[in-house]
């Protein structure tokens, strides 16, 4: 609350804060020189716009004061352009209530001795507390934050209540006491192998959707708004979650199973609640089921041939329905290669040539990096680059070797650690440029830095082959001297960057991207079915059956989605065997389905039994006896000696199905008489 001071000369900022060391609410009075409308720099909200450096340096003096004389700090209601705290050391109390934070705000590293004080706080750009210690309580009470890091901070006591976060990221950090309760996290938020040391509370927060509701489909994302992944809660029992809506929130490497969960919404979903990790598990492999199809169409387009994305989106309409489809995508894959390499070849075209072998070179290096596309691929794209050289060897001289040096340049930021086939490579390179009898004094400039480069590496490293290693590379050197120098096109001129290099970027960013979505291996299925079956474990414990059983459900129907597709080696007789439980006995969590199977079990067999003796005698009282025929035959109460071939087919069906009512049956009993 601002009240308005009758002292003209002083600053009229008047609030009230909460003071730490007796415990109860006191008045702030600013002892500040008023400057305009009766505010003083800090307090008037339009001042440090145009004077930045001044209302940093006071500040900076005032911080300077309270670490040296170890006196509080009052900063309450300041608005502050960009400041930096880092590594500084506070032993006192430290107050930023109701501070205005307009620009980036720097913690990194700061000490926290005692208590400090952000209640109310406003952040409007990012705020970062980068492994910052809190030794005392910091309050946080209602503050707002557009980008908070609090990434490896380690707090005794913190209290966010009512904070709101638009982007968060508590990843690593370490908290014995944290209070969450009404805090609202609307975007990405991170707390990822967060430590939570004793008592957290996340009552009423909203994390990432409001309590009880259901979000669209259109906002499905395999990317968890706030994200628990690897995060340990070493009192569970201490970790309370009461009316919050989990359908964003990921717990992959979360033991759940004893957190307490109270009034949560889980999204409901196929007789049971799903949980997003499920609904991640599926979009990403829908994304690598259709991995190769993209794949495909990026290659045709970076070819610049309509009629060739045409023929390929043809052929490859169905290959997204394929798990294991390895040996479709080389066929199709090769028929792709060949099209343009012919297409090339025919109409003696140097920027198509450019085109096809450039393109060529970005696929061949990224099939042999990626084990889920056949490796034999990059001997058949090999190969084809060579049959493209012969055809142009007068465009190739100058080309082809700064094709190659772009990709060697590449390879060796991802394989310092594998130098000895850089330097395999490097030499096939001065062998390329040797075929070709001369080169420009570019090329031989590029590649003698990439020899330095790799010189350097081999020096600082600890291989054993050190110094053959060294002598391969003076050798390499030795034959690159020896290739003729002339004058070569300016590369402005040159088909590499007008016709290439544009697909050329292109393409890299989406190889890219797509390789990404292939290595989300935290939401392997191993991981997903671990978080429903601790999820299961936890309401069980607390003798909530109903919930236990709806994840239960999920689990297995997530089991029967991969076997389905073959995911991780899930095969269609696990499928089979799945769905036959599911619609018997809905994975044991009924007991009326198996009744009810046995009913028109043998009330089918009946009818069939009374059914061959004829039409002719078919009447009530027959069907009677061939339905009390039918029960014993079911119960195994009948002669062997007296069956026919279809009583035999009821008699193996029979076991099952009792089995499924008594596991089903022991469930409900287990279930009532544990706790």
């Amino acid at each position: 609350m601002i009240e308005v001071s009758k002292s003209s000369s002083k600053c009229k900022y008047v609030c009230t804060y909460l003071d730490f060391t007796f415990g109860w609410i006191e008045s702030f009075k600013c002892d500040e020189d008023s400057v305009k409308d009766g505010y003083c720099i800090f307090h008037h909200p339009e001042y440090w716009k145009e004077n930045k450096d001044e209302v940093r340096e006071k500040f900076m003096k005032k911080v300077e004061d309270a670490i040296n004389n170890n006196k509080e700090l009052f900063c309450i209601g300041y608005n502050l352009p960009e400041i930096n705290l880092s590594g500084k050391k506070f032993k006192a109390s430290v107050y930023f209530v109701n501070t205005v934070f307009h620009e980036y705000a720097d913690f990194s590293g700061a000490e926290f001795s005692s208590e400090v004080n952000f209640s109310e706080a406003k952040f409007f750009s990012k705020a970062n507390f980068f492994g910052a210690e809190f030794s005392s309580e910091a309050e946080f009470y209602k503050a707002k934050f557009q980008v908070a890091n609090f990434s490896g901070a380690e707090f005794q006591v913190a209290n966010f209540s009512g904070a709101e976060f638009q982007r968060a990221n508590f990843s690593l950090a370490k908290l014995q006491v944290a209070n969450f309760s009404k805090a609202e996290f609307h975007q990405k938020t991170s707390f990822r192998e967060t430590l939570f040391e004793k008592a957290v509370n996340f009552n009423h927060a909203i994390l990432g959707v409001p309590y009880m509701e259901i979000l669209p489909s259109h906002v499905a994302n395999y990317n968890a708004i706030i994200d628990f992944y690897g995060a340990k809660f070493e009192k569970p029992s201490l970790a309370i979650f009461d009316f919050n809506n989990l359908s964003l929130t990921s717990f992959i490497n979360v033991d759940t199973s004893r957190v307490d969960f109270r009034n949560i919404f889980w999204f409901p979903k196929d007789g049971g609640y799903a949980i997003h990790d499920e609904e991640a598990f599926k979009i990403l492999h829908k994304r690598i089921r259709e991995y190769p199809f993209k794949l495909m169409r990026l290659f045709s387009f970076i070819l610049g041939s309509d009629k060739l994305i045409e023929q390929a989106s043809y052929r490859l309409k169905n290959l997204a329905k394929y798990v294991k489809e390895q040996e479709k995508i080389g066929r199709e894959y090769k028929w792709l290669i060949e099209e343009a390499c012919k297409k090339t070849i025919k109409n003696k075209n140097a920027s198509d040539f450019k085109r096809v072998y450039l393109t060529l070179s970005i696929h061949n290096e990224f099939i042999k990096n990626n084990e889920k596309l056949d490796l034999e691929l990059a001997n058949y794209v090999k190969s084809k680059k060579l049959e493209l050289i012969s055809y142009f060897k007068e465009d190739s001289k100058f080309f082809v070797p700064t094709v190659e040096i772009r990709s060697l340049t590449y390879l060796f930021l991802l394989s310092q650690k594998n130098l000895d086939y850089f330097i395999i490579r490097l030499n096939k390179l001065v062998d390329i440029i040797r075929d070709f009898n001369e080169t420009s004094e570019r090329i031989k400039a590029q590649v003698k830095g990439l020899i330095k480069q790799a010189s350097y590496y081999i020096q600082q490293s600890t291989l054993k082959e050190k110094e053959n290693l060294l002598n391969f590379l003076k050798e390499i050197e030795k034959k690159l001297n020896d290739v003729n120098v002339v004058d070569e096109m300016p590369l402005e001129k040159n088909m590499v960057y007008e016709a290439v290099m544009k697909p050329l970027i292109f393409a890299r960013r989406q190889l890219f991207f797509l390789n990404e979505e292939l290595d989300k291996e935290e939401y392997s299925l191993r991981n997903v079915l671990t978080v429903y079956r601790r999820l299961r474990e936890n309401y069980e414990y607390n003798v909530d059956y109903e919930t236990s059983g709806e994840f239960f459900i999920k689990e297995m129907e997530l089991k029967r989605y991969a076997s389905k597709l073959g995911i991780e080696e899930k095969s269609i007789w696990d499928y089979l065997f799945l769905t036959l439980y599911k619609w018997l006995a809905n994975y044991g969590e009924s007991y009326l389905r198996p009744i009810l199977a046995m009913l028109i079990t043998i009330i089918i067999f009946g009818l069939i039994n009374a059914i061959s003796n004829g039409l002719n005698s078919l009447n009530f009282k027959h069907i009677w006896h061939s339905l009390e025929d039918s029960v014993k035959t079911f119960f195994q109460m009948k002669e062997l000696k007296d069956i026919t071939m279809m009583q035999v087919a009821e008699r193996a069906i029979s076991p099952t199905l009792l089995g499924l009512l008594f596991l089903a049956l022991r469930r409900k009993f287990e279930r009532r008489f544990r706790h």
